[in-house]
Formats: structure tokens, C-alpha cells, sequence
């Protein structure tokens, strides 16, 4: 430490003379003196005072330790260690009888807060609206709750406010500052006599020491003989305040700061500190060396000082270049393509320090300035690479799954039932909704009911009774949908079988939505405080299953085998985490409930106004998990390292905008405090410096190693490293002796294939961080480590016998996936015996997308759509237009008869009725299909209109009709070029339903099931059959699969289509056939762009009469294919080989095979 302060009573016990300065540096450190109270076994001998809980609990264990070393097998209390807020607390308690005042924490705070905006004449932020959002509540209580601390009172601000009226001041917003002034005066009228917070425990307190005189403080802790404050950046107003008042106690008071009156840029916070500890009565002594140069002493003659030292005199003071060469054996700055790549070259650091260097992963900690942008990444990457991590972040407990849970339990039936947070419920894992009988309520099938049938509930759509009116609507509409199929002898058995299960889902999902109402009644009463504690605590917590949920999780967590300690791990902490939060929350409900209890007593309230202010007290409480020491490596938030000696130290994401952060101009204020811009960014710059000089002594022995990293990029957007890195290269030679290194141009260097030629710079790069070509698993790493133990050479030699990425190509011939004996045969049951023309396209377009969706069965996460969806649509355009051509059907001419009377005759579809009775059959058919989905929701009449169309314009329907009765015109007119085809067969499926047309066999024991839209036959003049097929497609044409496609294998569904019409056609029919044609039909016929013409109706793929290919050719190619297909996925082939980049663009599965390091070279 640089500099120490004194209070009277120390400077007059230690006499402090320049000769003895340094030994007085080493005696006042924290851990020196615990070491000394536990060697005499006295814990309460001093009191030490330091920034971070976390530094506490370090030090805490420390002592234990040296206890158990000086006095084998003795307990001994904990030491009197503090964070500067334990201690106001505990000085607080000693000098307040119990009961005396009611502390308030920071979510009962916001509370206050909000019941203060109620009251107080807020003219510019609530305007007209009677309550402020909740964003905004927030904001203001942080500024005031923020200017409280900084000891600035609804007083003070009110003499700024009369100040700026008499001045005209333009720069204060007088409307914002009245409306601040009031919001304050309100807030701290509610606090009262018996409300606390922070800022007035810290004006109690030190009124209490100044009224009982210099002896007070060492009555209030009579053991202690001297009071240590160590590690502290900066005081605040209150803070110094209670300073001023130890300065003439009799106990002594010592505070160990890193400060140097040189380095303004860097330490100007503390100028002031330390000028009113000295007028306050403190002395003032620095501990540094002198300094032997200034920025004018030419390099051959300067004598650098030690690391720390000489970073304390010089990081961000200096105009020239002062460069000190001992920072590159201990400091490496690493340039990555983006923040992915950034946590994987940490994860292979890290790995290299425990596996081959012998680091243990509490020496190790990764420490950031933004821990949300990190901390998903770092607990998956690290758990991939099997390397456990103490991830210390601080949680919302408003975002925990438990506190969602609850609040959602109690809201629902206040919020009229929304779906939304149905929907909440029913995916959260530690709910149980039960009816009123005590029977599980099948939430799955309530919320797939209501998403089909547009369900959104609220108090907006009816509520409760507005569920029950629609489900019941459904389930009259599907009883009459059956019976209509039923009366049909020639429908779908699968269609007819799909309406029974709607039915039967609709019925199950109004009955479980009577029972869930009759269950969750807690809206329609009045609470006391107590009840409403009640209510929280049994009904919601134990009687719908939170509690038990949490417990038979970590049962289960018991049970399970896992793959790894760190996946263990990872799954151990989400389940602490959410048991916290259960803790926390209860604890809150106790305390709010208290405070209701003593301002307004027992008068029942609505449940609606605990709810309010429930969840604006919650927004405001943060919450963690019990921190594992030794467990891991350590990740989290830079200042939280401060004073804990780690032998390694990663900084990663130092970019300029987020390290450091960027000042924002208070505007809600309405006016700019003074010096707070430069007061912040000196409060940046210590905090890096702290990184820096973390522990002086392993930096200055050159023990410790200190990595920087960040991304170049985010997005698509190139970012700018942070400001502090080039101050940092300003004052060293870091950049000269390259410790400086672009991580992607290093692996486009190995990615190259260039990792054996004699390039110096790439390989004096790879020499300094050859841990960047690790890759495996953590077992398999492990397993080569004892394999080639021997062969390992040191970092000095440049060698690295570990895996180095090569150029990739996609490549099927992978390891198959492995399976255990028992997972064998439920990969068989799962694929099966039968595919479908679209299952054999997607593996050929990319294996692991069809192992993501078909062996794993993911879906996508999307959001529930309030208008028809795609598929929705087209499944609606294909039921009217098979209905509208079964009806053309039974006026046409027979063809062929099934040959075993089981299917419908082959029958032309004629359309020689006039165009107006078409088009009004055609609408009766689309207006009853209508019906079928309807929904209520505005968008589902526009729905209709655009199918339907106006008085004024026509629908797609009449486009669509237009099309095929030109078609139909038009089926003699092709010449000698194309034959004449007439639509046969619509809608047929094979192997889709027993007892209907059975599948097609594919091979010897694997069979083709798929629907063909549209089968149509053509006579030729020599007498022979021809057979085409139509997909039909409610996109436009130009973006479906070409002739090429189909050619290279990545389109089988129109050649196998055709082929399985021809067989088909043979088996059931009778009828001998040659390929006709297979092409795309527009269902929604599109205008082209910038004209009114429609495009084409149709697109021919594969013909008989093209001249450039043979059709026999294409489809055998596809059956071949598909065979090939069915052979590599029962192999459990499923490498990552997309066969093309941009099927990639829109995958949901991109995440999880990570293709874009593999293209690469990076590897995982």
C-alpha cells in the first residue's frame, strides 16, 4: 500500500518516522494482524474493515486456517471482519435497543418508493397517468436512493431547486427537479422515526459516536485495540462523515489506502478524501520509494521502480512513451473474432493451466466489467470442456423460475387468465396445477387448445368465462366436423382420426379449465397482512407443489449419473440457485408482511394492491448462491477479486463502451452534479489498476499471470478495444516484445495447414499461447496427457503435442454416434421402419439438422402466432381445394376402380359449369373450412377477406380458380410439345394410416410413405399412360427446388412422389404408366413485383418431354439417394455437413453443431 492515515490516538501509540514507515506498511495489513490475533487465539483483537464480502469470507478462511495452525484441534469465533455496510450494521445493533427502527432492505425500499410517487405532486413525470411504469419508478428511486448516499437530502435539493428558480439557471430543468424534490421529501416523510435506510443509519450512527464522546467506540467493541480500513477506492459523503467522527476516538484508526498525489488522472477521487481526513485530525505518511525519474530522463538512465509502484505513479499519466519492460513476463493480450471465440480460447487457457501446468481452479479467476454479457457462455463452454467454474453473478430475484412462479400463481386469476401467463405456469418446472379435487390438470394440452384456437384470455376477451364460451364453441364445431367425415365413405380415416383427437383434447382442455378455476379462487376476497402471508406461504408455495418440486430436483440430481463433475456441478447450482430464491422470497413475504402489519394493522386489503407492491418490491432484490470455495475456477465481476491473491487472473471483454462504462448524464436529475463525469471515470481507471496490482507481491516476483482479451467484432458490427489496454501499451513494452496477439489470424495460420513452416512471428505467437490449439473433451485431453506424459516439452520449446485444428470439409464418413446398450433400442423404435420423402431431403441437405429434429425430436421455440400460421394456412388453402375437386369428381368420368374396392375410383375433376357457380360452391367450401379455425381476434376477419375477398376486390381464391379453369381450358391446346393431362386423385396418401394404400417399398425392409397432392393421367397418341404430379405450394414459385436440386439429390420429394404414383397407380389400380411430369402447383397465385400480372401457375421440375434429361434417369438417381440416405441414419451417421453455407442462415439448430468453428478450424 501507498499511503497510510492515522487518527490521533494511532499517531500517538505508533510515533510513525520515516525509518519505520515500511514496517508499519507491513504490520497494518489485514492479513497480518489476523495472523497475529490467531496466533494469541484472540479474534476480536482488531477490527478490519475491507471492500467486498467476498475479500471477508477469503480472509475469514484464512484465519480458521492459521488458527488450526497455531492451536491444532481448537474452535475459535469468527474475527471482526467487515465490509464497510456489515460494519455500519453492526455498530448499528450495538447502539439501538431491538425494535427500535425497522430496517428497510432494497426491495422494500422501492416499495416506499412507489407508495411515495402516489403521494407526492409529481407534475412532469405522471402527468395525466395515475401511476408511474414500473421502468421509470425504478429510475427515479435509483437517482434519489443514489444521491442519498452521496449525502445529498431532500433538503439539500430543495436550496438547489429555490437557488435555480432566483437564478434563471438554463442548465437545470426546473419541472424535473421539482418533481425530484417532491418524490424525495415524500419518500423521506414515509421513512418516519422508525424506518432506516442505509444514508440514515450512517447519520445515526455517527451522531451517536459524536454525542458519547471519544470512549464511545471502545465501549461498543471493548477486545479491539485498532481499527484497519485497507483496500478501499473511495469513501462517500456519509461514509467520510463517520470517518471525521473516529478521528478523536480513543480507539485507534488506521486506513491503508493505494493513493499518489502524482497521479491525479488515476487517484483525483481520493484527493479530497485524504485533505479532509487530514483537516478531520488524521496523519498522512506515503510508503512508496522515492521516485529516481521523470518523463524527461533520457531510457539509458531510468530506474524503474517495482511494477506496482511504478503503475501507481504512472498508468494514464503520462504524455510519453515510459516503457517498462517487467510487465511481459507476466501480462498477455489476446485479440479474438467475437465473444464466442473469446470464452472458448479461455476455456482452452484454463484448461492447459490445470491439466498440464498444475494450477489448481481456485488459483484461477475470470473476472469481467459486464458479467451478464458472459456468464450463459462461460457456464456452458466450461461445462462442455468438463472444467468446473464458481460463477458468483447476482441474480434478479423477480427473473428467478420459483418467484415467476408464485407471482404467476397469484396474478392469474387477478389478470383474467391471460394466456401468456397460463402458459408461464404450465412450462414451469416447480408448478403443479391441480383442480379443485386434487387431480393434475393436463396444462400441455390446455395451452396447445388454446394457441389452435387463438385463446388469449384476459379480462379484454371475457376472462374465465370467455375460456369456457370458446372451448365449449370448439368442441361443438369438431362434433359436427365428425360427424360430416363419418357420413363420408370415401374420407381420410387419417383426417377423420385427427378431428376425433381434436375433439377429445378440446374436451379434455374445457374440463381441466373448469377445474383450474374452481381451484384458483383467491381473487374473490380480502386479505390481512397475515393472511395474505398465508396465502403465499401454504396455497402457493406448499400446495401447489414449489416446494416439493425443489426438493425432488435435487433428489433426482442424486440419482442421475452425469458425464462429468462440472455438468454435475452446473445442474447443482440452477437448483441452489432456485432454492435461495424460495428462501429469499419467503423471507421478503415475512418482512413486507410485517410492514404492511405495523403502518396499517390488520384491515383487510384487496389482493390486487399486495400484489402491486409485492412485485415492485421484488423488481428491486438481487440475490446469489452460497459461493463454493475451491470448487471451481472463479468468474465474476472484476471488482469483486479486489484483494484476493489469485495466481491467475483472465480479464476478458475490455472493450471501450463496456470497460470502461460509458458515463450517462443523469437526465432525469435535471441538472449535472458537479465533477461526477470525471468522478466516474477515475472510479474506472482504479478499478482496472486494482486488476492490475491484484497481488503486488506474485506480479513483482513475476508468479502471477494476467491475461486481457476481447472481441473484434460483435455481430456483424467491427468493435474498438477498451482505452485502458492502450494506456496500459503506453507505459510498457508489451506490444514490442508480442505480448500482443490477434487469436484469429493465429488459427488462420494453423486452419492454413502452415503450422510446420518456418514462419517466426506466427510461431514466437504460438510459443507464447500455445494452450490456443487444445481441443477434446476433458477426458480425452486427460487421457493423452498420461499417454504422452514424456513427450511433453516446456512452453520455451514451442512445441504443443495436443490436437491443432485442420482445413475442414464436410465430411460423411464421421464416427457414428455412439449409444449405450439401452439407448439402442429406443433409437430404433424412434426411427423406424418407414420415411418420408421430406426426411430423406433434410438428411440430405444436412445429417445432424435431421438428428436435431427427427433422433432428438427438438423443436424450435416460437412464439405463439395471433394471425394463421404458414403451415396453418396452407393446410387450410389444401382442405378447401380437395374439397371443391372431390365435389368435381363425382361429375366426371370414371377412369379405373380401386382393384380392391377399398379406394376411390380414379375420376376426372371436370370444370365445365360457369365461373360464377364455381367461385360461389368454392367460397360455401372455403366459408365452412373458415369456421373450422376461427378464432377471435381482429386479424382472423382479415384472414378470411384476403382469402374471400370484398365487394370491392377478389380473393385469392378467385385468382386461384382463374388459374385452374384456364388450366382446364387449356389441357388440349399443348401440341405435339406436351401431352394433355387430366387431374385424377387428390390428396392420396400411402403409408400413413393402416388398412388404407400401404406404404412403397424403398428397400427390402424400409418403406416410402408421403400425400401426393394432385395425380393426373395423360393417353398418349401410341396408347400409352402417362402419370404427372402436383405439390402444391402456397409461396411463390421461384423459390422452390429446381431440376439441379433434384439432380444432385437435395429435392426428393417430386421424383419420389412420381415414382410412388407410378407404383401406386400399378398396385391398387391396375394401370400400367410411364413418368409424366412432376412439378409445383400455386396454391396463392403472387403478382410479380412492380406489375399487376400474376406469375406462373405452375412449374414444371422433371418432364418426359424435356430434351435435356431423361426422367428415368432423375428418378432412379433419387431412389438412390434416398437409399443411401436410409443406410447412413441407420448407421447413426450424422456429421455436420450442410450442403451449402446459406442452409445454415435460418437453422435452429446452428447453435447446438456450432458449424460455423468448425468452417473455422477452431474445433470445440
Amino acid at each position: 500500500m501507498a499511503y497510510l492515515l492515522l487518527n490521533a490516538a494511532a499517531s500517538f501509540r505508533w510515533q510513525p518516522r520515516r525509518d519505520i514507515l515500511r514496517e508499519l506498511a507491513e504490520r497494518f495489513r489485514v492479513e497480518a494482524l489476523l495472523r497475529e490475533a490467531a496466533a494469541v487465539d484472540a479474534a476480536e483483537r482488531f477490527l478490519c474493515l475491507v471492500p467486498t464480502e467476498r475479500r471477508v469470507r477469503w480472509l475469514k478462511r484464512q484465519f480458521f486456517r492459521w488458527v488450526a495452525e497455531f492451536h491444532a484441534g481448537k474452535s475459535s469465533p469468527e474475527p471482526t471482519l467487515f465490509t464497510l455496510a456489515g460494519f455500519l450494521w453492526s455498530c448499528f445493533s450495538r447502539l439501538f435497543p431491538p425494535g427500535r427502527y425497522i430496517v428497510l432492505s432494497d426491495a422494500h425500499q422501492l416499495a416506499l418508493f412507489e407508495e411515495a410517487a402516489h403521494r407526492a405532486p409529481l407534475m412532469f413525470y405522471r402527468r395525466q397517468a395515475p401511476a408511474l411504469p414500473p421502468a421509470l419508478l425504478e429510475q427515479l428511486a435509483g437517482v434519489i436512493r443514489g444521491l442519498r448516499r452521496d449525502g445529498v437530502t431532500a433538503a439539500v435539493l430543495e436550496e438547489r431547486l429555490e437557488e435555480a428558480q432566483q437564478r434563471a439557471d438554463p442548465a437545470v430543468d426546473i419541472t424535473r427537479l421539482r418533481d425530484i424534490v417532491a418524490l424525495a421529501q415524500a419518500y423521506e416523510a414515509l421513512l418516519g422515526e422508525e424506518f432506516v435506510d442505509e444514508p440514515r443509519a450512517w447519520e445515526l450512527v455517527t451522531h451517536a459516536l459524536l454525542q458519547r464522546g471519544s470512549a464511545a467506540f471502545r465501549q461498543l467493541f471493548p477486545e479491539a485495540e485498532l481499527l484497519l480500513l485497507e483496500g478501499f477506492s473511495e469513501f462517500r459523503s456519509p461514509e467520510l462523515a463517520f470517518l471525521e467522527a473516529l478521528a478523536r476516538q480513543e480507539l485507534p484508526v488506521v486506513i491503508s489506502i493505494d493513493y499518489s498525489p502524482e497521479n491525479g488522472p488515476l487517484f483525483g477521487n481520493f484527493q479530497e478524501v485524504v485533505e479532509r481526513l487530514r483537516d478531520a485530525g488524521y496523519q498522512s505518511f506515503s510508503t512508496d520509494p522515492p521516485i529516481l525519474m521523470t518523463e524527461q530522463t533520457p531510457p539509458e538512465q531510468r530506474v524503474f521502480l517495482p511494477l506496482g509502484a511504478y503503475l501507481r505513479r504512472w498508468l494514464f499519466n503520462t504524455e510519453r512513451e515510459i516503457r517498462h519492460p517487467g510487465f511481459s513476463a507476466v501480462v498477455t493480450i489476446v485479440e479474438c473474432r467475437d465473444r464466442e471465440q473469446e470464452v472458448l480460447l479461455i476455456a482452452r487457457l484454463v484448461k492447459d493451466l490445470l491439466c498440464r501446468r498444475g494450477y489448481h481452479p481456485r488459483e484461477i479467476a475470470v473476472v469481467m466489467r459486464r458479467p451478464e454479457q458472459y456468464s450463459a457462455l462461460f457456464r456452458e463452454i466450461f461445462a462442455l470442456y468438463g472444467i468446473p467454474a464458481n460463477v458468483t453473478d447476482r441474480f434478479w430475484l423477480v427473473q428467478s423460475p420459483v418467484v415467476i412462479a408464485a407471482l404467476g400463481l397469484l396474478g392469474l386469476p387477478l389478470n383474467g387468465f391471460r394466456r401468456i401467463d397460463l402458459e408461464r405456469l404450465v412450462y414451469n418446472p416447480y408448478v403443479r396445477l391441480l383442480g379443485a379435487d386434487g387431480r393434475p390438470i393436463d396444462g400441455v394440452n390446455l395451452i396447445t387448445v388454446a394457441r389452435r384456437r387463438r385463446i388469449l384470455g384476459g379480462h379484454r376477451f371475457g376472462g374465465a368465462q370467455g375460456w369456457i364460451r370458446q372451448l365449449e364453441e370448439a368442441c361443438v364445431f369438431l362434433q359436427q366436423q365428425l360427424q360430416l367425415l363419418e357420413a363420408d365413405p370415401y374420407s381420410d380415416p387419417l383426417e377423420q382420426e385427427q378431428v376425433r383427437q381434436e375433439l377429445m383434447a378440446c374436451r379434455r382442455a374445457l374440463e381441466d379449465f373448469e377445474a383450474l378455476r374452481q381451484r384458483l379462487t383467491w381473487d374473490q376476497r380480502y386479505y390481512t397482512p397475515t393472511e395474505f402471508l398465508q396465502l403465499l406461504r401454504r396455497d402457493i408455495v406448499l400446495e401447489m407443489g414449489i416446494y416439493e418440486a425443489i426438493g425432488e430436483a435435487y433428489a433426482q440430481l442424486r440419482q442421475q449419473r452425469w458425464r462429468s463433475d462440472a455438468e454435475w456441478l452446473a445442474v447443482l447450482e440452477q437448483i441452489e440457485r432456485d432454492a435461495r430464491a424460495l428462501t429469499r422470497l419467503m423471507e421478503l413475504t415475512e418482512e413486507f408482511a410485517a410492514i404492511f402489519q405495523r403502518r396499517w394493522g390488520q384491515q383487510p386489503r384487496p389482493l390486487a394492491e399486495y400484489v402491486e407492491r409485492f412485485t415492485t418490491a421484488l423488481r428491486a432484490e438481487r440475490y446469489q448462491v452460497r459461493e463454493k470455495p475451491g470448487a471451481g475456477v472463479t468468474i465474476t465481476s472484476i471488482e469483486q477479486t479486489r484483494g484476493i491473491p489469485f495466481r491467475v487472473l483472465i480479464l476478458c471483454g475490455a472493450l471501450d463502451g463496456e470497460f470502461p462504462l460509458p458515463y450517462r448524464t443523469e437526465h432525469l436529475l435535471g441538472y449535472e452534479i458537479p465533477q461526477a463525469e470525471e468522478r466516474h471515470r477515475r472510479a474506472e481507471r482504479m478499478l482496472f489498476y486494482q486488476f492490475l496490482t491484484n497481488h503486488p507481491e506474485a506480479l513483482e516476483q513475476q508468479q502471477q499471470q494476467l491475461y486481457i482479451t476481447y472481441p473484434l467484432m460483435q455481430g456483424d458490427e467491427q468493435v474498438v478495444r477498451s482505452p485502458f489496454v492502450d494506456e496500459l501499451l503506453k507505459v510498457t513494452s508489451l506490444q514490442d516484445d508480442g505480448c500482443l496477439i490477434n487469436a484469429s489470424e493465429l488459427l488462420k495460420w494453423f486452419h492454413g495447414g502452415n503450422a510446420e513452416e518456418g514462419n517466426a512471428y506466427f510461431h514466437s505467437q504460438y510459443a507464447r499461447i500455445p494452450w490456443i490449439a487444445v481441443q477434446g473433451t476433458a477426458s480425452e485431453f486427460i487421457a493423452l496427457m498420461w499417454e504422452r506424459a514424456e513427450e511433453l516439452t516446456t512452453l520455451e520449446d514451442g512445441a504443443y503435442p495436443l490436437l491443432i485444428p485442420q482445413p475442414w470439409e464436410p465430411d460423411a464418413a464421421q464416427y457414428p454416434l455412439y449409444l449405450a446398450p439401452e439407448q439402442e433400442e429406443r433409437y430404433r423404435h424412434r426411427v423406424g421402419r418407414y420415411f418420408s420423402a421430406t426426411e430423406l431431403e433434410l438428411y440430405r441437405r444436412c445429417p445432424y439438422r435431421y438428428f436435431a429434429a427427427h433422433v432428438l425430436g427438438l423443436r424450435p421455440l416460437e412464439m405463439a402466432p395471433l394471425e394463421l400460421s404458414p403451415l396453418e394456412r396452407g393446410l387450410l388453402l389444401h382442405r378447401i381445394v380437395y374439397r371443391f375437386f372431390r365435389e368435381r369428381q363425382e361429375k366426371g368420368e370414371q377412369i379405373a376402380s380401386s382393384v380392391r374396392g377399398e379406394l376411390p375410383p380414379l375420376q376426372s375433376a371436370p370444370l365445365d359449369e360457369g365461373g360464377q357457380e364455381l367461385y360461389r360452391r368454392l367460397r360455401e367450401i372455403a366459408a365452412e373450412e373458415l369456421q373450422r379455425v376461427r378464432f377471435e381476434h381482429p386479424w382472423f376477419a382479415l384472414e378470411a377477406e384476403a382469402l374471400l375477398g370484398t365487394e370491392d376486390r377478389q380473393g385469392l381464391l378467385w385468382f386461384w380458380l382463374l388459374q385452374e379453369y384456364k388450366r382446364w381450358r387449356e389441357y388440349e391446346c399443348h401440341g405435339d410439345r406436351r401431352p394433355a393431362f387430366v387431374p385424377v386423385a387428390f390428396e392420396l396418401g400411402f403409408g400413413m394410416h393402416p388398412g388404407m394404400v400401404e406404404p412403397v417399398p424403398l428397400t427390402e425392409d424400409v418403406g416410402l410413405r408421403g400425400r401426393i397432392d394432385r395425380i393426373e393421367l395423360s393417353m398418349t397418341a401410341e396408347g400409352k399412360a402417362l402419370v404427372g404430379i402436383a405439390d402444391y405450394k402456397s409461396s411463390a414459385l421461384h423459390r422452390q427446388a429446381s431440376l439441379l436440386d433434384c439432380q444432385r439429390g437435395f429435392h426428393l420429394q417430386l421424383p419420389l412422389y412420381l415414382w410412388a404414383a407410378r407404383q401406386i397407380l400399378a398396385r391398387e389400380y391396375g394401370l400400367q404408366t410411364e413418368y409424366g411430369f412432376a412439378a409445383f402447383y400455386a396454391l396463392r397465385p403472387h403478382r410479380r413485383l412492380g406489375g399487376a400480372e400474376a406469375e406462373e401457375s405452375e412449374r414444371c421440375v422433371i418432364s418426359c418431354w424435356d430434351r435435356r434429361v431423361r426422367i428415368d434417369d432423375i428418378v432412379e438417381a433419387a431412389r438412390a439417394y434416398a437409399q443411401d440416405a436410409v443406410e447412413k441414419i441407420r448407421r447413426r451417421l450424422f456429421p455436420v455437413a450442410p450442403y451449402r453455407g446459406t442452409f445454415c442462415r435460418s437453422c435452429p439448430y446452428k447453435a447446438l453443431c456450432r458449424v460455423s468453428q468448425l468452417q473455422s478450424g477452431e474445433g470445440i
